[in-house]
């Protein structure tokens, strides 16, 4: 079974972050793809973190979306850090980042890049941000969807990971791994 994933709509969704909220800061946009592309996205993000665990490839640093680690670890060692240093007078500074957007802002390139580094064949990899920036999109809101439908091109495709992605998730990880 084999379909041209590329000529795909991928249907954008505003779902509610709260209950009852209908203002737009109060939406969160989803991205839905074929189901296919999704599975296969899915399956090779866990794939790809297996992989990565088992090279002990990751950074030591990063706690959540890993086996055998939790984030509130990472809170945790913050709070001895803070406490050690404070006990011993030590000068210190403790760099927190949050990312909001994230999934949104990736560029595709580095993104094939990391995946290549942590064993991704080329040609899969970029396969699938082709697919990515040359689906067709369009906006759902309710029962209403936007016409007409917008893609990038060529020139300017679009980027980003796409909320939503089944392999979003792996490839920030791999990449922010790398960052660290």
């Amino acid at each position: 079974y084999w379909r041209d994933w590329s000529s795909d709509v991928c249907s954008s969704d505003l779902i509610e972050k709260k209950s009852g909220d209908k203002k737009i800061s109060g939406m969160r946009c989803i991205q839905l793809m074929d189901a296919g592309f999704n599975m296969v996205n899915k399956l090779l993000g866990k794939k790809m973190m297996h992989r990565a665990e088992a090279a002990k490839a990751l950074a030591t640093k990063q706690y959540g979306s890993r086996k055998g680690r939790k984030s509130i670890s990472c809170c945790l060692n913050k709070v001895c850090y803070m406490d050690l240093l404070r006990q011993k007078r030590h000068a210190g500074a403790l760099g927190m980042n949050n990312l909001k957007g994230n999934y949104d802002r990736v560029v595709h390139m580095v993104a094939i890049l990391v995946l290549v580094s942590f064993g991704l064949h080329y040609l899969t990899a970029r396969f699938l941000f082709e697919v990515l920036q040359s689906a067709e999109h369009c906006i759902k809101i309710g029962y209403r969807t936007s016409q007409p439908l917008y893609r990038g091109d060529k020139g300017d495709p679009e980027m980003g990971l796409g909320q939503g992605n089944g392999l979003a998730p792996t490839v920030w990880y791999l990449i922010s791994s790398k960052m660290m």
